[in-house]
């Protein structure tokens, strides 16, 4: 367990992070997994908040016109309200051409109205140059530099409602700008409105840029991700979160959870993000015990490193959680640990309903048949939990779908 130490030695409000195996005995060269649990207290340390630069980059092109529009100027302005003067906030409008109606200024309330004045020109036409309107609030992200830039908590906002069709709409290029910025410090999160717009790029980008991915079907729903985003953001408990696993010589594993991960020889580094207060984050990895003796112990080191809301130093500390090996008799005795299974069970499904989609995509609706149905097996036979039971229903579903050769627009994104 780790957490911020206060003034007089006891635990103040901060991160808990527990370790669990699924197997901590198994037998030379089997696989477990390992579970990561990372968990903000329900609010940010008292007095303490990080200060926020955000930058809201709205999706203007035709199909915008008229009431998605109007709600999404509503919502920013809305979220706005959360801000305070020490936070920062930028707004950028594109469709075939980008507008930086606001460059990066202090949420005063002079702000506040030239952000409305701004909204209340801005006309929906043309097409969608994503890419060109998220680099230019991303821009305005990137500019401060050195200790301030590391206190603030930098985040774009990205809405759109269609494909990407002017620029630059390579999803791979896209992708791998948004892990760039995601190591420079700035997030991205992506929120995709009605049922027309690419949900695996959306959703990527929001994955490599360390951010949230939202699915609004209606243009009434903005209000509340727009103000809920803000709000998030407000109770940052630990700030550009990572963990680093070290395996000792001989121990294979391989992360599960759909974070930025990269890895370094037998060193594993796993991008959390931003955790806000009262969220849990769990990380998974598959991991393969080394060909050893009975009564080895292997300890894997992790350590987890993070910013505190609205100070300029890094936190760590070191969990460790020896595997020991055992002869294949006793190794079939333990009982596994039934939630490290469950959650085993949940990311890898998640990954396969992932491929399914983008089988689907490519044509490939028998192999995404098989990949669907690969994640309702891997969750059939769990203990009967509320999470297990919607991803379940979600597998069978697309499942039915590939079947059929077709997937409903909202399944895609649910």
């Amino acid at each position: 367990m780790v957490g911020f130490l206060d003034a007089d030695g006891g635990w103040s409000r901060g991160l808990r992070i527990t370790t669990a195996w699924e197997r901590s005995v198994v037998a030379p060269g089997a696989e477990t997994h390992l579970l990561v649990r990372v968990e903000a207290a329900a609010s940010p340390p008292q007095g303490r908040r990080s200060p926020i630069d955000v930058a809201f980059v709205l999706d203007r092109s035709g199909s915008m016109r008229g009431e998605p529009l109007a709600l999404a100027k509503q919502a920013v302005m809305q979220a706005c309200r959360r801000l305070r003067p020490e936070d920062r906030v930028a707004l950028a409008l594109y469709s075939d051409e980008t507008e930086l109606a606001l460059p990066l200024v202090p949420a005063t309330p002079t702000a506040m109205a030239a952000i409305r004045a701004a909204l209340v020109e801005a006309q929906a036409g043309g097409g969608t140059d994503l890419a060109a309107g998220w680099l230019a609030g991303c821009a305005q992200l990137t500019a401060p530099a050195g200790a301030e830039a590391d206190r603030r908590v930098r985040r774009a906002v990205l809405l759109s409602d269609g494909h990407a069709n002017v620029g630059l709409c390579d999803p791979g290029e896209l992708i791998r700008r948004a892990d760039s910025l995601r190591r420079r410090g700035v997030s991205t999160t992506t929120l995709g409105l009605g049922l027309g717009f690419d949900e695996l790029l959306l959703s990527a980008m929001a994955e490599a840029g360390g951010g949230n991915f939202q699915f609004a079907a209606e243009p009434d729903q903005l209000r509340v991700f727009f103000d809920e985003e803000i709000r998030e953001l407000a109770r940052t408990v630990a700030a550009r979160t990572t963990l680093r696993l070290d395996c000792p010589s001989g121990f294979y594993v391989d992360p599960l959870s759909a974070l930025p991960t990269k890895r370094r020889g037998s060193v594993w580094t796993i991008d959390v993000g931003d955790v806000p207060a009262g969220a849990r984050v769990d990380v998974v990895f598959q991991a393969t015990a080394p060909d050893a003796h009975p009564g080895d112990r292997f300890p894997p080191l992790l350590t987890a490193r993070w910013t505190t809301p609205g100070a300029d130093r890094r936190t760590e500390a070191v969990t460790i959680e020896p595997l020991t090996i055992a002869s294949r008799t006793v190794a079939a005795r333990v009982i596994p640990n039934a939630l490290v299974k469950e959650r085993a069970a949940l990311q890898r499904a998640a990954s396969d309903r992932r491929r399914a989609l983008e089988l689907l995509r490519a044509g490939k609706a028998s192999e995404a048949r098989q990949a669907a149905h690969a994640a309702c097996d891997r969750l059939f036979g769990l203990a009967p939990t509320e999470a297990l039971a919607a991803d379940l229903q979600l597998s069978l579903d697309l499942a039915q779908a590939a079947a059929q050769r077709t997937v409903d627009e909202r399944l895609r994104k649910e």
